[in-house]
């Protein structure tokens, strides 16, 4: 069972603190969660789980997340919705977010996503490894830009 709300980020391992990077994975298809959250098992990170837009919103109020991971065809609030909200939220604003939506994207929805999105990939043609690779990038960027604002 994986939590619902995020913990306390570090733990000790053999006498340093490490950072657990925190990914909120928001989608609605417990099947397509159940199968991200097992390709993310190993990394150095801890994956919360949100079923719809109101659920992401709840657990970001809570803690903010590294990355998120965002279905964009969602029931009660969509991935757009969820997109704008984030940008509305000056303290959400630097969360970076991968789409990964089976939603063939058109100019408007492109535009949309825009300003707060930093990667989208496409359900059914990426592979895991890809994934993988993508939040490995964003969290070494954002460790590496928080180091050097705290140096």
């Amino acid at each position: 069972m994986r939590p619902s709300t995020f913990p306390a980020p570090s733990v000790a391992i053999r006498n340093r603190s490490v950072t657990l990077h925190r990914i909120l994975l928001v989608e609605d298809d417990a099947l397509q969660r159940e199968l991200m959250c097992e390709w993310l098992v190993g990394e150095q990170w801890t994956v919360h789980e949100a079923g719809n837009g109101r659920e992401a919103l709840a657990l970001l109020r809570a803690n903010k997340p590294d990355v998120i991971l965002l279905d964009l065809m969602m029931p009660e609030m969509d991935g757009f919705q969820i997109v704008a909200a984030l940008q509305e939220e000056p303290l959400w604003r630097d969360v970076p977010i991968i789409v990964i939506t089976a939603r063939d994207l058109n100019a408007k929805d492109r535009e949309r996503l825009n300003s707060g999105v930093h990667s989208v990939l496409l359900k059914n043609t990426f592979r895991p490894n890809e994934l993988v690779e993508r939040i490995r990038e964003l969290t070494r960027t954002k460790s590496a830009t928080a180091l050097g604002a705290t140096t």
